[in-house]
């Protein structure tokens, strides 16, 4: 391929982009503009040139001639072919002109208009997948908070936490890693098309900060009750790892949320603090 025709199929492309990215009113008022130009120049044609001009727009009132000239635009415009007016001579060639760029036009709009309905149905399931999800998390969220008032009746009548409850506990904390990893997402549009709104989101705070206090009240009981849970490696791990989770999540959380609410955060930001504390309190022993 030859410099000159890269920089045509260049030049090509930059225009058609340029008329896809119109809106749909400007594309409208180009196929208006097509057909209104070409209905003039079949008028004149039929003045100035009659052998060349569509038949029956030979009539000798230039008003008449006009009309009859819109009204043969148009159906070329459109495709009706009605064939009371047909074409001769030159007038051919801007005919066939005619109808390639209005057609090419006029589909072009109508691909845009069909494309937005689509993209509003997509963000509409979006939606609702993403309100589905944050149903969900609630749920599954107080499921966390049942676990932990579980296993500390379970202490307080017992004095001590069964190995099955031990493996319950891992698999509880490693629940809430993955829900509380999901709550920056309903911030992000370019995700889910949608974005938490003020009253969804005083939920979902509420429903993080009831279950980190849970847990911390639940860490708490077990050393109120002389529960050995620092030497048990598997859960130190598990929990450290909820810890860092927890704090990195927080982080990408306070960036999303609007400043205007990010002091709603005040009450997940002292629980995770509580959180560390332990963690620290644990290096300060060893």
């Amino acid at each position: 391929m030859s410099l000159r025709q890269y920089t045509q199929k260049q030049e090509f492309r930059h225009v058609l982009e340029v008329i896809i990215d119109l809106s749909n009113t400007a594309l409208f008022f180009v196929w208006l503009v097509l057909t209104i130009g070409f209905a003039i120049l079949y008028w004149l044609m039929a003045q100035y040139v009659p052998e060349h001009s569509p038949t029956l727009l030979t009539n000798p009132s230039p008003l008449i001639n006009l009309a009859n000239s819109l009204y043969f635009s148009i159906i070329t415009a459109t495709s009706t072919g009605y064939g009371d007016i047909v074409p001769q001579g030159y007038s051919k060639l801007f005919v066939s002109a005619q109808a390639i760029l209005s057609l090419s036009t006029f589909a072009i709009l109508i691909t845009k208009l069909v494309s937005r309905n689509q993209d509003y149905a997509l963000q509409q399931v979006q939606r609702m997948t993403s309100e589905e999800s944050l149903h969900n998390l609630f749920e599954e969220m107080f499921l966390i908070r049942k676990d932990c008032d579980r296993f500390m009746q379970e202490i307080e009548e017992h004095q001590t936490l069964p190995d099955k409850h031990w493996n319950d506990l891992l698999i509880t904390y490693e629940r809430f890693q993955v829900l509380y990893e999901e709550v920056p997402s309903f911030y992000t549009k370019a995700i889910h098309f949608y974005s938490i709104d003020p009253r969804r989101e005083k939920l979902l705070i509420e429903a993080v900060h009831r279950t980190l206090d849970r847990i911390v009240r639940f860490v708490d009981t077990m050393d109120r009750h002389a529960i050995d849970w620092k030497t048990r490696d598997d859960y130190m791990e598990k929990f450290e790892e909820l810890l860092e989770t927890t704090v990195t999540t927080f982080q990408e959380w306070t960036e999303h949320i609007p400043e205007e609410r990010r002091d709603r955060l005040q009450q997940i930001e002292h629980d995770i603090e509580q959180l560390q504390s332990l963690v620290e309190d644990i290096i300060d022993e060893a």
